[in-house]
């Protein structure tokens, strides 16, 4: 049975003791919402007890998920947009999952009839994307909060992997967006088109993200020992970045604008005014990230790192990616035997 207790600053703390299920208690601003959740919570408990599924929703599980569990994770804040747009009564243009549903009323078939659905709006890349997060939010409330005792998500098959790019951005291409942006060799950036023109610069003699550029500070930039540090990069760990000459000439040009950040341009702008000179030079097929992959082809193509080298450069954790790269054919080899 529940128990009520006011503390000394007016808020009132209920107990739980039921047999065989240890003390629960938590505190709340009134007696009366203390005393709906002691109700709430001893049928739960009773429920668990009795084999019966808790009439928990997929609604409360998602939001229970965005308050305790996307906090933590980098692309939290995407994560809860994410789902607040996949669960929801419905939707004119995207599959969705309803709220009000309970949790252990999902089955194989609804998730596979959603994830079919779905397929027909999106890519495979982001309906895996967004399989892995609703199985995630399924899970917790599976396996930490004994909502539901299955995970449907579990038992559905995933589509197949999309191929990674292979786009390299050419001269030609990188000239034309360098142009509408506004660039100009040698002058500190004095619009946000011009940062990202700077951004984009440093990506192809760097290989760092869109995200790491944004969030990178001058109090990690060392010109003189020329390396950039990452506090934080998508494989969760820091890592030092080498910085070719050009990539200094660059940092020095762009160094003034403001005294804590590189670049002032906040990531939602940037993509924006990135889309529109890609829609103005007629090079839609092109995204920012092709510039990581511009700087891995010339780089590993150049030979001029060890296999671990160019790893560590470009923080992959897996020295397989880097071979996509680092491909030197055996007249290269040879060459360095001599």
């Amino acid at each position: 049975m529940a128990t009520y207790e006011e503390r000394e600053n007016g808020r009132w703390r209920a107990k739980i003791r039921l047999a065989g299920h240890p003390q629960e208690s938590d505190t709340f601003p009134t007696k009366a919402k203390a005393m709906a959740w002691a109700t709430v919570r001893e049928q739960e408990i009773r429920d668990g007890a009795a084999g019966r599924p808790l009439r928990k929703t997929l609604g409360q599980a998602v939001d229970k998920f965005i308050e305790e569990v996307c906090p933590s994770h980098r692309a939290g804040k995407m994560e809860e947009k994410r789902l607040g747009v996949l669960v929801q009564e419905s939707h004119p243009k995207v599959a969705t999952l309803p709220r009000d549903k309970m949790l252990h009323q999902f089955t194989v078939a609804d998730i596979t009839a959603w994830r079919n659905k779905r397929s027909s709006q999106v890519s495979p890349g982001t309906v895996l994307r967004e399989m892995s997060l609703l199985q995630s939010v399924f899970e917790h409330a599976r396996r930490d909060w004994r909502w539901t005792t299955g995970n449907p998500f579990r038992d559905v098959r995933r589509p197949s992997k999309p191929q990674g790019r292979s786009r390299v951005i050419s001269m030609a291409e990188l000239e034309k967006l360098l142009d509408v942006l506004g660039y100009e060799e040698g002058r500190a950036p004095a619009s946000l088109g011009e940062q990202i023109a700077y951004m984009l610069l440093l990506s192809l003699e760097t290989g760092m993200r869109a995200g790491e550029l944004n969030a990178l500070e001058w109090r990690r930039v060392n010109l003189a020992g020329r390396f950039v540090t990452l506090d934080m990069t998508k494989n969760g760990e820091s890592r030092d970045v080498p910085l070719s000459k050009r990539a200094g000439e660059l940092l020095g040009h762009i160094k003034g604008i403001d005294k804590v950040k590189v670049f002032t341009i906040e990531p939602q702008t940037r993509d924006v005014l990135f889309r529109r000179a890609k829609k103005r030079t007629g090079l839609s097929e092109v995204n920012f990230h092709d510039a990581r992959h511009t700087a891995a082809t010339r780089i590993g193509k150049a030979g001029k790192l060890s296999l671990l080298e160019f790893t560590s450069m470009f923080g992959w954790k897996d020295p397989r990616m880097a071979m996509i790269y680092f491909n030197p054919t055996a007249t290269d080899l040879a060459s360095k035997l001599d």
